[in-house]
């Protein structure tokens, strides 16, 4: 079979390899959809640790076509969705409620060969059946679970003013996802004034163009004007220190700013621990997805309440991800599919 293989920091390569064969407990699917998330961009930029040689790629979608010994063969010829992570369930994060940080978790796409690939082998109990479920749009659940873990960990329903850092396809997701849930105002901050239009189409009530680097004093004074007396909640899906240290500029008494976007490991933020601590501001964190998120995201998605129309910018045959995965560590655009077959 064909897959991209991530051999290290900036090399990624077209290679065939045998087509795997599933465990007692897992199944073969070919890879009918495969969405290429900035994460991936991250680990060709040596952002976030994987080890090489792995095939890439955890929002996948597929038909199963073969199933291990221990698993139901009702599921050969269905259509599923991959939940990419599991959890040993038995490390101190597995067993007081926070599984998601799971010191020895497994990934599909990461610490496992994922779906940048015309075949991928996983667990029976990663998959989600999809029904009548599109498998391009079944390709959002990892994605848009991970925007509901951001979400719950900002407090962001109910709260009054929603700043939102970064219009990215993670800032478009968010804005859709608050919408629905019927929160308070959002506005928007991005370099891009494309980008800033099409979240304010979404539903953002107020947006504005910041430079990528540096101050942005004009920028906040806005933000300051169209908050009012609270800016309750900033999400941070850039991962840049300049959107971070904003963010503790801008905010009012009790702000709350959730980091969001992946960083950098070697691009330090400078912050002010005074103002951090006369405002009282709250700075926390989202990492990755729950099960529990997955589950609602399998569930928004199911009964098309979630809109995520004009999200996807391209689809690509699997001889082009290379390409494109290289183009999005130099800038962010649309989200963009894979289909292997």
């Amino acid at each position: 079979m064909k897959a991209a293989v991530f051999h290290g920091v900036g090399s990624i390569r077209l290679e065939e390899r045998d087509r795997p064969v599933p465990r007692t407990e897992g199944v073969l699917m070919r890879v009918l959809s495969a969405g290429i998330c900035m994460t991936d961009a991250h680990i060709l930029l040596g952002h976030f640790p994987v080890t090489a040689p792995v095939i890439l790629g955890h929002e996948v979608t597929g038909l199963v076509e073969a199933v291990g010994e221990a698993v139901d063969p009702a599921w050969l010829g269905r259509t599923a969705a991959v939940r990419p992570a599991r959890f040993c369930g038995r490390c101190w994060p597995c067993r007081h409620g926070r599984a998601h940080l799971c010191t020895h978790f497994q990934c599909t796409g990461s610490t496992v060969d994922g779906g940048f690939a015309q075949y991928v082998t996983v667990h029976a109990d990663q998959l989600v059946l999809l029904d009548d479920m599109a498998p391009d749009r079944a390709v959002w659940m990892e994605p848009l679970s991970c925007v509901l873990h951001a979400i719950d960990a900002a407090g962001a329903v109910g709260a009054d003013t929603i700043l939102i850092c970064g219009a990215g396809t993670f800032g478009q997701l968010t804005i859709r996802a608050l919408n629905l849930m019927k929160s308070g105002r959002i506005a928007i901050v991005d370099p891009n004034p494309a980008k800033i239009e099409r979240a304010i189409g979404a539903g953002a009530e107020a947006g504005w163009m910041v430079p990528r680097e540096g101050v942005a004093d004009e920028v906040g004074r806005a933000v300051k004007d169209w908050a009012g007396e609270s800016l309750a909640v900033v999400i941070e899906t850039t991962g840049k220190p300049a959107a971070l240290e904003r963010a503790v500029e801008w905010a009012t008494a009790g702000t709350r700013i959730v980091l969001f976007g992946v960083a950098d490991p070697h691009a330090p933020a400078s912050l002010s621990m005074a103002t951090v601590l006369s405002k009282e501001i709250t700075l926390t964190a989202s990492s990755g997805m729950t099960n529990d998120a997955f589950a609602e995201a399998a569930r928004l998605l199911a009964d098309a309440r979630l809109d995520t129309d004009g999200l996807i910018e391209d689809i690509i045959a699997l001889e082009a991800l290379p390409a494109a995965l290289a183009a999005m560590t130099r800038r962010s655009g649309g989200k963009v599919l894979v289909h292997p077959s």
